[in-house]
């Protein structure tokens, strides 16, 4: 009996973890923001909400009127109480308020994801169950 257990077990835990629903590459998206001001080469927008944007990250400007035609790459340089500044490293048009702003969320630390502690609980319940008391 306890070698057919086993074999349940494993039987399970294979299929728990093949089944586990994962983001397709499709679904990570861009976060948008809206050009409040334009300078010569840098430009401002609001962040409310979006703790995660930091100086050093890297993101696009595009054109929302245009099926979001690049308009340019961009780098934020200060964030200061809810307002990014940009600075515009390349562009392909000049920047200006009707343009959006797209930054990538950076992804969360494999220790910090949920699917991580689920998996070292079910593999600490399935060794002591497997491998007896």
């Amino acid at each position: 009996m306890p070698g057919l257990q086993r074999a349940l077990l494993t039987a399970t835990a294979v299929a728990a973890f093949s089944l586990w629903a994962s983001a397709a590459r499709a679904q990570s998206a861009y976060v948008r923001f809206d050009v409040a001001s334009v300078a010569d080469t840098t430009f401002t927008f609001a962040i409310v909400g979006a703790r995660w944007v930091s100086p050093g990250q890297v993101g696009l400007a595009v054109d929302p009127a245009h099926r979001d035609a690049l308009i340019a790459r961009i780098r934020i340089a200060n964030v200061d109480s809810g307002v990014a500044t940009g600075v515009v490293m390349s562009q392909t048009a000049r920047l200006n308020t009707s343009y959006v702003v797209l930054l990538s969320q950076p992804k969360r630390r494999f220790y910090a994801q949920p699917w991580f502690w689920g998996a070292a609980l079910a593999g600490g319940v399935l060794g002591y169950l497997v491998h007896g008391h």
